[in-house]
């Protein structure tokens, strides 16, 4: 899941706080509200300010109160394009369609950095189904726009095994895409617990593949609990074949290959490095290209490219490429995730 620990961050505000010399009021909490979807603009301003000192801790754990509206007109902007942008399956989804809609919050995110950027989360409260995303303000560097897409792509990546050198290039490389991105990611953490659907069947598949999701890619899927942290690898997990995320780590080579490089020799089993790292990763990442390659016909279109370029290495598009490979597992997760997920 995208997302880092932002305990740091909170125990700087609490420091500070200590050493005020004058007590400050504590401002009453606000009731986080729903996400209004009857138009991208109301939806937009519908996103509320969340503290960086806020720790999700789900599943029945605590829900974050709101801070307040967003003035900020490039995030509010930002925020309407992307809905504007997405399908109508994940509109609905974050809507309330079939459950609770969600409570959507940008998060400070003090500091800034690579960190940051990757500081997003979601979770669902198991008690009441009630869902909660959180985009980290680390997307929004300096108050602009939100990073390009492929700057955000490449970030993970950093911080999952460091800057190797790699570069994206895209059909779409608005702020938009990035925070749709970003959001369909975390609305699939969401819905892969509320569907329970990492160890559920799903059968009339056609072209046929594995009942079970994960046994498309891995020959076994540990439990990774309620809140999956970032770039986190369990032992139980392990991949049919390839090597894992942790082996990229500082080697460009490696990192080709998880991405299926070069062609001639490697296949297409990994929609990126994160789906890597563990089967619900997996699940949620090729959920969300396929997310981002039905997008609305709103700005610059849906993602119909995405190239990765590793120098030394070599290159691939991981939608024209990697998606359509009769000989990789990624299709058949593909499969999967069109009819058993969305």
């Amino acid at each position: 899941m995208i997302r880092t620990a932002l305990l740091l961050c909170a125990g700087l505000v609490a420091a500070l706080c200590f050493a005020c010399v004058q007590q400050q009021a504590v401002p009453p909490a606000i009731p986080a509200r729903s996400v209004d979807c009857s138009s991208p603009g109301n939806f937009a301003s519908s996103v509320q300010i969340l503290s960086a000192a806020f720790q999700p801790n789900p599943p029945n754990g605590n829900a974050p109160t709101s801070g307040g509206a967003i003035n900020n007109p490039n995030i509010i902007n930002d925020l309407s394009n992307a809905f504007s942008l997405a399908p109508q399956r994940l509109r609905d989804q974050l809507c309330g369609a079939n459950g609770p809609a969600v409570r959507l919050f940008v998060q400070d995110c003090p500091g800034g950095g690579a960190a940051c950027s990757v500081g997003s989360w979601g979770y669902r409260q198991r008690n009441n189904d009630v869902p909660f995303i959180a985009l980290s303000a680390g997307l929004w560097p300096g108050g602009g726009h939100a990073i390009a897409y492929p700057e955000f792509e490449r970030t993970v990546i950093n911080n999952l095994v460091g800057d190797l050198g790699q570069t994206f290039t895209a059909s779409n490389s608005t702020p938009e895409m990035t925070v749709l991105a970003v959001l369909a990611h975390e609305m699939g953490h969401i819905l892969a617990y509320r569907k329970q659907v990492l160890n559920q069947p799903c059968g009339n598949v056609s072209p046929p593949v594995q009942q079970i999701f994960w046994r498309n890619a891995w020959s076994s899927a540990a439990n990774p609990g309620y809140f999956h942290r970032f770039g986190v690898q369990f032992q139980g997990d392990q991949r049919l074949r390839g090597p894992s995320k942790n082996q990229a780590i500082g080697n460009p080579v490696v990192l080709g290959q998880i991405y299926g490089m070069p062609r001639n020799q490697q296949f297409a089993d990994w929609a990126s490095l994160l789906a890597n790292v563990a089967p619900d990763e997996d699940l949620i990442e090729t959920y969300k290209f396929m997310i981002l390659n039905t997008a609305n016909n709103f700005g610059s279109g849906r993602l119909t490219s995405l190239i990765i370029t590793i120098p030394g290495v070599g290159n691939v598009d991981i939608i024209q490429g990697l998606f359509p490979d009769p000989n990789g597992f990624l299709i058949k997760k593909a499969t999967w995730v069109r009819n058993c997920f969305i």
